[in-house]
């Protein structure tokens, strides 16, 4: 014989209530935790965002900032030509006693020692300067010839081409452009040149700022010698024909860069030298 149960409805309506009570709960438990949980995704993924694209955004600025500037653009254009320099029929012999070059016969006057550097000059202002001799490896080990040759054929990248190089390609590229646009006298024509004995950058100034101006950065072939040759000389068919004399004579007489107390001396002696042979 079986006992029935009384059934109390209230005390199941409790029970239920209680259940949908512990179930919604629960349900809003984890809703919340994945809730927390899509904050943190969130916020990571800014931060990694953040952390990853402002240094490429200061990059392209820096980059914008670089290949805008006033003279940049006409030395960006610029493409390298070969020249095949030729001295004219009468020459005179330049002796610096750490070098031998051609110039034009009659045409200048003096040459005048300046520590290590040498000036050589007419009445009417024009000359030729002659830097301290030296030869820098950091770009290429080649006293930086390489580098200044492929900077010379070095082009602008888009923004999005900059936003996305790895770095390494980045800072080979930032020091090839920069060195492109940094050179004052390249507003007009850049040449190289090879000869016998030397290998050369010829950089011709702007029609502005250096009108009159040339840059020639000299290497000898197989020493580790170099020097940058100034040419400033106001009628152009001079010019033109001085530096062509220059480079295609232009030899170092020594094997090796001196110290600089030994260039001081050398280049007394060059002036004391063209003054007894001017007198």
């Amino acid at each position: 014989m079986r006992i029935r149960q009384n059934r109390n409805p209230e005390l199941e309506h409790q029970q239920n209530h209680e259940k949908r009570a512990k179930t919604t709960q629960l349900t809003a438990a984890h809703y919340m935790s994945r809730f927390r949980w899509l904050i943190v995704l969130s916020l990571s993924f800014v931060l990694v965002t953040i952390v990853l694209v402002y240094p490429r955004i200061e990059r392209l600025t820096s980059y914008r900032r670089l290949i805008l500037n006033p003279h940049a653009t006409s030395r960006l254009a610029i493409q390298p030509n070969s020249m095949y320099p030729q001295p004219v029929p009468d020459t005179q012999l330049i002796d610096t006693f750490y070098s031998q070059f051609q110039v034009p016969a009659g045409f200048f006057t003096s040459l005048d020692a300046r520590k290590t550097w040498l000036k050589l000059q007419n009445a009417n202002g024009d000359s030729v300067l002659l830097t301290q001799l030296h030869y820098e490896t950091h770009f290429s080990a080649d006293g930086n010839y390489t580098f200044h040759r492929q900077s010379l054929n070095e082009q602008a990248r888009t923004s999005w081409q900059v936003l996305l190089m790895p770095e390494d390609e980045y800072a080979e590229h930032w020091a090839l452009i920069a060195a492109k646009i940094a050179i004052p006298y390249a507003d007009q024509d850049v040449s190289t040149f090879h000869t016998s004995t030397t290998k050369g950058i010829i950089r011709f100034g702007s029609t502005t700022t250096y009108p009159h101006v040339v840059s020639m950065v000299v290497w000898d072939i197989s020493r580790p010698i170099s020097q940058e040759i100034i040419i400033t000389i106001a009628d152009p068919e001079l010019r033109h024909s001085t530096v062509e004399t220059i480079a295609s004579s232009y030899r170092f007489t020594i094997d090796a860069i001196p110290p600089v107390d030994i260039q001081q001396q050398l280049a007394s002696e060059a002036s004391r030298s063209f003054r007894r042979h001017i007198d």
